[in-house]
């Protein structure tokens, strides 16, 4: 919500070694919540480089309540100038009881991401970078259980309330 607690990732090309990632000349992208985390749906913006102007905004299409496995969760790429729709990344709902019991107990998850075939390469591999954040800040603990069998006592997290920046689980 504040400066200092924004989520960010910074996408590199190359091997990964730590020459590279202070030359910003290997830096594809960088994508960083906005001030406030988009109020009360989810944003990020999508830029070439730590400072710059946005290429790309990701709007979550959900409105407080995001995460929970009943339903496909969308979150829409804009352009930030016209508003005009780029792609989408979806998480998708477990289709059976399979892929219910995987997304459980694993950390397993289904995207789908769909963007312009004319988009730029780097462009590109930043959303795909930007579909991983998205899946480490609100799908990581879905689904989290906790039996606890001395008290007597079971705690399920069905899904997150989200208001400006912040991630509040609902047990």
């Amino acid at each position: 919500c504040m400066e200092c607690c924004r989520q960010e990732m910074r996408v590199y090309e190359g091997e990964g070694h730590a020459e590279s990632m202070e030359d910003p000349n290997f830096m594809m992208g960088y994508i960083q919540q906005p001030v406030g985390g988009g109020g009360f749906s989810p944003q990020l913006n999508v830029m070439d480089r730590e400072g710059g102007e946005p290429i790309a905004v990701i709007q979550s299409e959900a409105t407080c309540c995001i995460a929970g496995m009943c339903c496909d969760h969308t979150f829409t790429i804009l352009d930030p100038v016209t508003g005009n729709k780029l792609g989408k990344i979806v998480k998708e709902r477990p289709e059976g009881l399979a892929q219910v019991a995987q997304e459980l107990a694993t950390d397993a998850d289904t995207f789908t991401m769909y963007v312009n075939k004319d988009m730029h390469y780097e462009h590109k591999g930043t959303m795909l970078a930007a579909l991983h954040l998205i899946d480490y800040m609100f799908f990581e603990n879905e689904g989290d259980a906790n039996i606890d069998l001395v008290n007597q006592k079971c705690k399920f997290k069905c899904c997150d309330m989200y208001c400006f920046g912040c991630v509040i689980p609902c047990n």
